[in-house]
């Protein structure tokens, strides 16, 4: 049973190894079994165990009739003014129903970076609401999002419930309208409880956005963590050539 799963965690790694190659592009139909098993050295019983593992974690597709594909990833995030538009605007222009998940909505005091970060005193009261965002009833991203507590007096839970678009209801209730983000995209380790949420096994790492997104005067309103699943969230660049 042990060289079971050691010919297993084989050919998971040896389709990964595969998977990062040109000739793996999304959307990209898999060779046959008989010739992915043989490449790999184990039976096709151990690379089907292999497939069905990477088919759970979103990175293949089986399509009925069709064979195995690598799968495009569900949500393409253009990096240059990405955040302004909102995950749901995201979603529904790659084609997918967009959908929230109210995880939490509490008010905390804002740390010393946090509130260097934010501009605000020390312990100044925060909102802090986090979201597990979806695409057509996949979860692709968690967003968590720290807003001081002046900038939006009387914001409640319920106002955030039902999908309701944050940028929006800054917009038409509080007259705050975004001007720009700037941050980064790294690599991080999950932690056990947003694994879960993502559907990824515990230890995996995801893209992490963190940045500080401003309003058009540049006064920062908002720190944003925006954790997005690995397979399923690509982050889009785009630069035109300058004379």
């Amino acid at each position: 049973m042990h060289g079971f799963y050691q010919a297993t965690s084989r050919a998971y790694q040896g389709l990964l190894q595969l998977l990062v190659q040109p000739d793996y592009r999304p959307g990209t139909k898999l060779p046959a079994e008989r010739y992915l098993a043989n490449q790999l050295h184990v039976s096709r019983m151990t690379l089907r165990k292999a497939i069905d593992q990477l088919q759970r974690e979103g990175v293949l597709e089986r399509r009925p009739n069709q064979g195995t594909f690598v799968r495009p990833a569900m949500v393409a995030r253009p990096v240059a003014s990405s955040i302004g538009y909102g995950m749901s605007w995201i979603t529904q222009i790659n084609g997918a129903l967009p959908q929230s998940r109210l995880l939490s909505f509490r008010y905390t005091r804002a740390s010393q970076q946090m509130s260097e970060l934010l501009k605000i005193r020390k312990n100044q009261s925060l909102v802090a609401i986090k979201r597990l965002r979806q695409a057509d009833d996949t979860p692709v991203c968690l967003e968590i999002s720290y807003l001081p507590a002046e900038r939006v007096p009387g914001l409640q839970e319920d106002d955030i419930r039902g999908g309701c678009s944050l940028y929006r209801l800054l917009q038409n209730r509080y007259h705050i309208y975004f001007g720009g983000d700037s941050g980064q995209i790294r690599l991080e380790i999950l932690s056990e409880e947003d694994a879960r949420f993502l559907i990824l096994p515990e230890d995996h790492q995801a893209l992490v956005y963190r940045g500080l997104i401003c309003d058009t005067h540049h006064n920062p309103i908002e720190y944003l963590v925006s954790i997005n699943h690995p397979k399923l969230v690509a982050f889009r660049f785009s630069h035109q050539p300058t004379d």
